[in-house]
């Protein structure tokens, strides 16, 4: 909306007039120009306003850790820490040490197999310090990574030439979960767990995320006694029989054995053969 079609703007300089006789001011005037500007337009912008919905901030919670053991690599300058956990939604390895004033680059490994092969994957890295002086008090021990459900973590922690740190625990913390569903009046609900092989599913979540951004809260349910549930029959694991190490092993044992056969029988050939 426009409200005024002109704009006036008064000039920054005054003109004074003085009227003397016989050295003695008789009148005085002054004069102050005031400028009537019409109204431009440099541009027109248009806005509108756009409702979206934030993802909810994550929660991070505490994990205990099954075992820790630390082993010195003095060739590389390394103190290697092997962790154990019980596949957890791990984000976060934290170092404990009673040492102060430290300062070191540290890595996380997971194992990945291939094939009858392992190696160690770097999955996150940071800078583990301890700083107090005086003043100064900062201090940093977490490593963080993208979550990971592994039974198998390993640290690296890089001395260099300084003396190896003392390891006297490691925490682990990760994300958490709830199940949040729409329950029909009158129906009863089970929940399966344990499925080492379960597929993630995709779910319609817009009639559950909506109504919580909006402010409504879920009623919170209790769960009745376990109950085991009847084994499944293994089913046949092509991909992981094509994988094992004594599959491969014995593919690796048989070419072998069809290789030295074909040279024996050529070589059996090639002395039946006339020497002309």
């Amino acid at each position: 909306m426009i409200a005024d079609a002109a704009r006036t703007r008064q000039s920054e300089l005054t003109e004074l007039t003085r009227h003397l006789q016989a050295g003695k001011e008789r009148e005085r005037s002054e004069t102050t120009t005031v400028h009537t500007e019409p109204l431009r337009i440099d541009r027109v912008e248009l806005w509108h306003k756009v409702s979206r919905s934030l993802p909810a901030e994550e929660k991070k919670f505490d994990y205990p850790v099954v075992a820790f053991k630390t082993e010195e690599d003095a060739k590389n300058h390394w103190t290697v820490i092997d962790v154990q956990s019980n596949r957890e939604p791990l984000t976060q390895l934290a170092l404990h040490s009673p040492e102060r004033n430290y300062s070191r680059g540290a890595t996380v490994q997971v194992e990945v197999k291939r094939g009858i092969e392992s190696q160690w994957r770097d999955i996150g890295g940071a800078t583990v310090q301890s700083l107090r002086f005086e003043n100064l008090n900062r201090e940093q021990t977490g490593i963080g990574f993208p979550e990971q459900r592994q039974t198998h973590y390993r640290i690296l922690v890089r001395n260099q030439d300084n003396p190896p740190l003392s390891i006297d625990g490691v925490a682990a913390q990760g994300n958490g979960y709830r199940l949040l569903f729409l329950a029909a009046p009158g129906k009863s609900y089970r929940l399966h767990y344990g499925a080492e092989k379960a597929e993630q599913p995709r779910y319609d979540t817009a009639p559950i995320t909506e109504p919580l951004r909006a402010g409504y809260q879920p009623v919170a349910a209790r769960l009745g006694p376990e109950q085991a549930a009847n084994p499944q029959p293994p089913a046949m694991d092509f991909a992981g029989l094509l994988n094992s190490r004594y599959f491969l092993g014995a593919v690796i044992a048989l070419t072998v054995a069809i290789l030295a056969w074909a040279l024996v029988g050529a070589g059996r050939r090639i002395g039946q053969m006339p020497e002309d």
